[in-house]
């Protein structure tokens, strides 16, 4: 490459690596004339070096990258970018030396054609790149004898190294989510039959946790890992295979990944019906564990049989979820089904950080007829209405309501909603711990008119206070987290 297109590397990066990488920064000159001020322009070219790749689609096999003096300024750039592979080498001669960009500058009426901008690494941000030799790993070059045989010496050397290196490749884990173990494997190719030291270090962000000897047995590695006493949090396995004979090393970072927090499950959901056409909305999940907050959750839905017949919107995202806490979708999920009279199958998985770590069922039930009749009987919302009569002598009446917490009342004529736990059907009409207490003005309990468990409905409980004196009097209602109260007077 001897000049532009170096930001047409962001795609093919993001496919050979599986984590964010910052190896590369630019100045740019400030002030046409300062020739020695450069300005910091990170955060302008953000975007051009923002990196996106897929922890699913790490390039495990070795990297030979050819350079030559031909390579000089996006060439220059693109095989200082290429250092962040871990298993890249280069084969060749050093490049130009030219890590920016130049231009003609008119000072004073006086022409310079010269450097406008210049590179440093990121993790040695004092050494400006242009004009300095970039590391080549074996040297070699073209000969005339070569050329005349038609051979190619740096692509020999290169496919000689390529093909003699040991390397560990298709690593797998038996499951993603665990709080006892999990086993994870992976082929080992050894060309020249030599001693070889494979390392698995569990990770924790950037933190080593433990690390195995891994042992060698017909081609492969399999180790299992008793994680009962790991915190929670997300890890992940590097496996680092060295040649003991020559020393080289292979390394397949952060290859697997597995969790033992949470796990992540769906709580409760709405959906809507107008035809064919169905929404998933309020898609609650619920985090389980009791020590991590997730972050940067991602849910794909995924249909598991034949009665869909497309899904239109299958993903949605949420805010950080704390453990024993839900999080709600921040979009809806739409999908067409076949016949508005079926019930619809879906596996969800839950991902963070692109990683799938759980994975939960989702069942859509269509109301019935006698469901949407129901809808319109039920209370929409806890209440507890003022005591009839009050002032009252000797008894009163006291009214209050229970919502069908799992019902959702039709929004118009047309779309039909419910609001479903997964796998139930609709709808759930779960029973609610319902408790109604009489206190007098000092507070103290002077009768329990309720205490039992109840289903969504309108209530009314009467109070005879023919052994109570004069006065004001308190009722208040706990009925799951609702709690209101009322005041009443008693005159004889």
């Amino acid at each position: 490459n001897g000049g532009d297109g170096w930001q047409n590397l962001n795609e093919g990066l993001d496919l050979l690596l599986n984590m964010l990488t910052d190896v590369l920064r630019m100045v740019v000159r400030c002030d046409e004339s300062n020739l020695f001020s450069l300005c910091d322009t990170s955060a302008a070219l953000f975007n051009t070096y923002k990196l996106n790749p897929n922890p699913n689609t790490f390039y495990e096999k070795p990297i030979a990258v050819l350079v030559g003096p031909l390579c000089a300024s996006a060439g220059d750039l693109t095989a200082a970018r290429l250092t962040s592979l871990p298993n890249a080498k280069f084969f060749g001669k050093t490049t130009a030396g030219l890590f920016g960009a130049i231009a003609e500058l008119d000072i004073n009426g006086c022409y310079f054609r010269c450097q406008i901008q210049d590179s440093y690494y990121t993790n040695d941000p004092y050494e400006y790149l242009s004009g300095t030799e970039f590391p080549v790993d074996e040297k070699v070059w073209l000969t005339k004898d070569d050329v005349a045989l038609g051979e190619d010496k740096v692509v020999k050397e290169a496919l000689n190294w390529i093909n003699n290196l040991a390397n560990s490749h298709n690593a797998k884990i038996d499951k993603t989510y665990s709080n006892d173990e999990v086993t994870f494997t992976a082929d080992v190719l050894n060309p020249n039959g030599q001693e070889l030291s494979i390392i698995a270090n569990i990770k924790n962000d950037s933190l080593i946790v433990e690390s195995l000897n891994c042992e060698i047995k017909n081609g492969k590695i399999n180790e299992t890992i008793d994680i009962s006493a790991y915190p929670e949090d997300l890890y992940s396995v590097t496996i680092k295979t060295e040649n003991q004979f020559d020393y080289n090393i292979h390394t397949l970072p952060n290859i697997v990944r597995f969790t033992n927090a949470g796990p992540v499950k769906i709580d409760t959901f709405k959906a809507s019906f107008n035809d064919s056409l169905v929404l998933i909305s309020d898609l609650y999940l619920r985090n389980l564990g009791t020590s991590k907050e997730l972050k940067n959750i991602r849910l794909d839905l995924l249909s598991i049989d034949s009665t869909v017949s497309r899904i239109t919107t299958s993903y949605t995202t949420y805010n950080n979820i704390s453990p024993g806490e839900t999080g709600k979708s921040k979009t809806f999920l739409k999908y067409y089904t076949k016949d508005v009279s079926d019930t619809n199958n879906f596996i969800v998985e839950i991902a963070i950080d692109k990683v799938k770590y759980w994975e939960d069922t989702l069942i859509v039930i269509p109301p019935k007829p006698s469901d949407i009749a129901l809808l319109d009987k039920l209370p929409t919302e806890y209440s507890l209405e003022q005591n009839y009569p009050n002032p009252f002598n000797p008894s009163t009446v006291i009214k209050y309501s229970i919502p069908a917490n799992s019902v959702i009342a039709r929004s118009d004529a047309t779309w039909q909603s419910a609001e479903i736990t997964s796998g139930n059907s609709f709808p759930r009409n779960d029973n609610v711990n319902v408790s109604l207490k009489v206190y007098d003005i000092l507070g103290r309990e002077i009768a329990t008119l309720v205490n039992q468990k109840q289903k969504p409905g309108f209530y009314e409980v009467k109070l005879d206070g023919s052994d109570l004196s004069s006065g004001i009097y308190f009722y208040r209602i706990t009925a799951g987290d609702y709690v209101e109260s009322k005041k009443m007077v008693l005159l004889k």
